[in-house]
């Protein structure tokens, strides 16, 4: 950064120390981070304070009365939020909705409440490609269900896909968690295996299918099946609450 830009942010910050209405000192922030981040050095902390300061300011205007309330636009919040990495985002949009719902903007509410889930999507997407932990992996899932409809299929198909590869038969296996009991729908074992998850899923068969050998074998069962029913649940919670919220 360079002593120019330096010298203008040190100006805006006394400006903003000096300034005596809520209307001229959020646009002060608002300037100072927009300035920031258009050039390189940005202390990330520091704009976070004030990106909060600035929330703070406006949304205090509504209880003020210097803002009515149709002129309540949150790309006005937006533009600042998303000139943050996106761990920050979650923090500030949450921090948002709480400083909307003090101040009694209902209307807001359901918008904020959709662009969070967006961003925690997003960060757990940023997160499982990071780690690829189980945490993150489960967190994924959380976040899926309260997306949309194609990241709740990809939710559904990649535990599809873990219980078809976690419960195939693979004989050079160092260790055994099932006994598997296929019925012979398909010459192919791929595809038998596959009609057998099936209708183990849809419970279209009596006997047991996959049987657990031993307690690792029973927690991964226990895990596939918990994984599947928290998605679905996930996923028809959201609905029955946007019906409610209507």
């Amino acid at each position: 950064m360079s002593q120019e830009v330096l010298g203008i942010l040190r100006d805006l910050n006394l400006k903003i120390s000096q300034s005596q209405t809520k209307k001229e000192k959020a646009q002060l922030i608002f300037n100072y981070i927009d300035i920031s981040f258009h050039n390189s050095g940005v202390n990330i902390e520091e704009l976070y304070i004030k990106a909060k300061l600035y929330i703070n300011l406006i949304t205090d205007s509504f209880s003020d009365g210097n803002i009515y309330y149709d002129q309540i636009k949150l790309e006005t919040f937006y533009k600042i939020i998303f000139k943050f990495p996106i761990e920050h985002q979650k923090h500030l949009l949450n921090h948002l909705l709480h400083k909307i719902k003090i101040n009694n903007f209902d209307h807001l509410i359901d918008d904020i409440d959709s662009t969070i889930n967006k961003v925690e999507y997003r960060f757990s997407i940023y997160e499982l490609k990071k780690s690829k932990s189980f945490s993150s992996i489960l967190n994924y899932l959380i976040c899926a269900v309260r997306y949309n409809y194609i990241s709740v299929f990809v939710s559904l198909l990649f535990c599809f896909l873990l219980t078809y590869i976690l419960t195939f038969t693979w004989e050079s296996a160092p260790i055994h968690l099932f006994e598997i009991k296929p019925l012979q729908l398909s010459e192919n074992i791929y595809l038998n295996h596959l009609a057998n998850i099936l209708m183990m899923i849809f419970d279209l068969n009596d006997d047991k299918y996959i049987i657990p050998i031993n307690f690792f074998g029973a927690v991964v069962l226990v895990l596939l099946k918990l994984f599947n029913v928290f998605i679905i649940f996930g996923y028809l919670w959201k609905l029955l609450k946007t019906k409610l919220s209507n």
